[in-house]
């Protein structure tokens, strides 16, 4: 056999070993680290970080009441419609719903000790996932711990590169902010962001939705998830994944190439109504930027904070809603709910001062980008002993006949 073909052959075999994601994660994650080593940014970086910020989204008051509802949603989508045929043993059942309600309590003692923020909605919400939740096949436990440890691995890696470069963008660099505003000027013939500012300052409770709709970016990015995994959509889970991580490793390096801090930095002053939006979390999310932000400025950063900096070019919060919003499309009502999240969305980027219109539509071609190539290389982004079997064909949307044929089916069901 030829040289080039056993090399070839050899490169091919070590790419599925690894998969496309890890690869490219591996790729972005040695760029940050070579520009972080060179720059001015101090060396230790708080890698725990991302860990508090997702025991934050799961703390949020009904995530868990959301989550298994989502999940049911999803597995009803894939059955086709409300089914409800009945044929159980009535020992086995009683044994094992009370071997469930046993570890469904547990499991809410141990939530009510982490989590003081969760409501009797949240309780009611891990029985349910307790009764009815299954657990992997034996066959497939190792590939999904597998898959976990790869998930966490590039999760925790793309998000030190994707910090490393927003850093990047207040170290002694001209900020793009003034061209990006000229740019707007020409095409619009206005300041779009002014417009925004103003429109925040006229409504405070426009600006408290567009607040709590920003902030909840990391809640819809899993319920999304949760929705293909009700849906057994194994494989379309691992592509949206993929899709959001590459937003992120595309996104990264942009930031440091096309610099920006967003109109509420370069012009503060327009941004004022900010400091009295009701209940908000702006406020406090960027007194905790400014302080990191002041810190890299002065030379005085001890250590480098996971996304503790600001940077706008592209808007990610917009590609990442856009790659959701994609995603989403297989249930109805999950498709209403994201279109209408990611509307508000868009709104909240710019009227909050983060965004210029223009990084919005850069964020939308930045989602677009990562669609086509998480769906182009969907067989190999993970190692290929940790990709799941191809998805199951979903059935035809039910319609209401079959749903009032289903509960009169259950209204007469009897367990043996």
């Amino acid at each position: 056999m030829p040289r080039a073909a056993v090399t070839a052959r050899r490169f091919l075999s070590c790419y599925r070993a690894i998969g496309l994601l890890p690869l490219l994660t591996l790729c972005v994650t040695a760029l940050a680290a070579l520009v972080h080593h060179h720059s001015s940014l101090p060396t230790a970086y708080t890698w725990l970080e991302p860990l508090r910020t997702l025991k934050d989204v799961v703390s949020e008051q009904n995530f868990i009441a959301a989550i298994v509802a989502i999940f049911l949603l999803g597995r009803l989508r894939l059955r086709g419609g409300w089914r409800f045929d009945l044929a159980f043993d009535g020992a086995r059942l009683r044994r094992n719903a009370l071997v469930r309600m046993a570890f469904g309590a547990c499991v809410i003692a141990a939530d009510v000790a982490l989590f003081e923020h969760h409501t009797w909605l949240d309780a009611l919400g891990l029985m349910i996932a307790a009764l009815v939740l299954p657990l992997p096949e034996s066959s497939q436990r190792r590939r999904v711990v597998g898959e976990v440890i790869v998930a966490a691995v590039v999760f925790l890696l793309i998000c030190y590169a994707f910090t490393i470069f927003k850093a990047l963008v207040l170290v002694d660099r001209s900020l793009w902010d003034a061209r990006i505003i000229a740019l707007e000027r020409s095409v619009f013939g206005v300041e779009p962001h002014r417009y925004f500012a103003a429109l925040g300052a006229r409504s405070p409770s426009l600006s408290a939705w567009c607040d709590w709709v920003y902030f909840h970016f990391f809640p819809h990015m899993a319920l999304v998830n949760v929705l293909l995994v009700g849906m057994r959509a194994s494989r379309e889970r691992i592509e949206y994944l993929g899709a959001l991580a590459i937003c992120y490793i595309l996104g990264g390096p942009l930031y440091w190439l096309f610099p920006g801090v967003g109109p509420s930095y370069h012009e503060p002053q327009l941004f004022r109504f900010l400091m009295d939006v009701p209940n908000g979390l702006t406020l406090p999310v960027r007194g905790w930027l400014d302080g990191n932000t002041q810190a890299v400025l002065m030379g005085k950063a001890q250590v480098v904070r996971t996304w503790g900096y600001v940077a706008c070019m592209p808007s990610l919060h917009i590609a990442q809603e856009v790659v959701m919003l994609w995603y989403a499309r297989r249930s109805r009502l999950a498709l209403a709910i994201s279109i209408l999240f990611t509307g508000l969305t868009v709104l909240a980027v710019m009227l909050l001062g983060w965004h210029y219109p223009t990084d919005v539509v850069a964020g939308c071609a930045v989602a677009a980008l990562a669609v086509w190539m998480a769906h182009r290389w969907r067989g190999s982004l993970l190692p290929e002993r940790v990709m799941p079997a191809e998805d199951q064909a979903v059935p035809p949307r039910p319609q209401w006949g079959e749903l009032l044929a289903g509960l009169r089916r259950l209204a007469g069901a009897r367990v043996e």
